[in-house]
């Protein structure tokens, strides 16, 4: 019996067969049938691993149509991905060489991506660090994820402004504590903006609702002279 198919007999007999750390095989389910499962889960072992293995990139090939290269995040099993992808000839890992994008990742692109992340669920921070590690130096990786942003609800409309009343330095008062602190040139210290008004602050600082955690002079770095701290 090859992998899909050892697999898909545990499923039908209730058990389960994973992959944990060490790539050690986990079967678990009643013993009557991990008995009779037991003999060929260890005799393709090495497959079973392979199969169970999680990728963040596959190459899908169907019968009549273009090759599709998935991107998954978090990383999906060959087994997950088949799932998916019913009609497919063949599933295979792909890793081909990244090609560096032409141009820097901006602070908009950034931001959408964090978002789209923000969206499907997404918080681990190692994550989210690798996803735009790889929007810096893989061109298809780039291209993947930004159009992955576009599934945001309101993508179309996308503006990278903010509004006062999405910052914690908005006091109930009205007042900016930004300014107070004398963080604002040329603001006055008493400071008291419109709370709906949609710009580019140097002070912003994130509140709890916006997946974007860089403060404004961070995120917009444009505004103000590089800071150090």
């Amino acid at each position: 019996m090859n992998a899909p198919a050892i697999l898909a007999a545990a499923r039908a007999q209730g058990v389960s067969v994973t992959l944990v750390p060490g790539g050690t095989l986990a079967v678990r389910g009643p013993a009557e049938a991990r008995g009779r499962l037991l003999p060929a889960i260890r005799e393709s072992k090495p497959a079973l691993v392979e199969a169970l293995t999680p990728h963040r990139r596959w190459l899908v090939l169907f019968p009549d149509l273009p090759r599709v290269v998935a991107d998954f995040c978090p990383p999906a099993t060959r087994e997950q991905v088949i799932g998916w992808h019913p009609g497919a000839l063949s599933v295979e890992p792909y890793q081909p060489t990244p090609r560096p994008p032409n141009t820097p990742l901006s602070d908009t692109e950034g931001v959408r991506v964090r978002t789209w992340l923000a969206y499907i669920g997404e918080t681990d921070p190692a994550t989210i660090s690798e996803v735009l590690d790889r929007c810096e130096t893989d061109r298809e990786a780039r291209a993947y994820f930004l159009g992955r942003a576009g599934e945001v609800p309101g993508a179309d409309t996308w503006d990278d402004r903010r509004a006062c009343r999405q910052c914690v330095n908005l006091a109930k008062s009205g007042r900016c504590l930004a300014a107070g602190r004398g963080e604002l040139v040329a603001t006055a210290r008493d400071y008291r903006p419109p709370p709906d008004r949609l710009h580019r602050c140097e002070g912003y600082v994130p509140g709890a609702d916006d997946p974007d955690r860089r403060p404004g002079w961070q995120r917009w770095r444009g505004l103000t002279e590089p800071r150090t701290n």
